[in-house]
């Protein structure tokens, strides 16, 4: 079975950052919260690959990354504190913020072969 190789890029600016606030965010919350209360969404892992995206973008052509990241957020009808917010729920349950991450990388993957 093949090692997952993800781009580098997806590292750098999505899925490591996203990591360290699961990480930092993890630790505050005392209580555990039912695992079933966070689903992997399709939604959600779309959002994440645009902000990808949006990033990936601003990198490329110097426009803001924070302009871009706030068109993206509009689209899917959210801002930057829903954002925060669906983070924290994500920090609650690492494991479902790694299959959510998984999935938009596999999205972006595909993508990718397709071109």
């Amino acid at each position: 079975m093949p090692c997952w190789n993800p781009p580098r890029r997806l590292l750098k600016y999505v899925i490591l950052p996203a990591l360290c606030v699961l990480m930092l965010c993890g630790g505050c919350s005392g209580e555990e919260a039912p695992s079933d209360d966070v689903v992997v969404d399709s939604l959600h892992a779309d959002l994440l690959i645009d902000l990808h995206l949006a990033d990936a973008r601003a990198e490329v052509t110097g426009e803001s990354a924070e302009s871009l990241r706030s068109e993206a957020l509009a689209a899917h009808g959210l801002d930057s504190l829903e954002l925060s917010a669906l983070l924290e729920q994500y920090s609650d349950h690492p494991e479902t913020a790694v299959a959510l991450f998984e999935r938009a990388a596999d999205q972006l993957s595909t993508e990718r072969r397709g071109q």
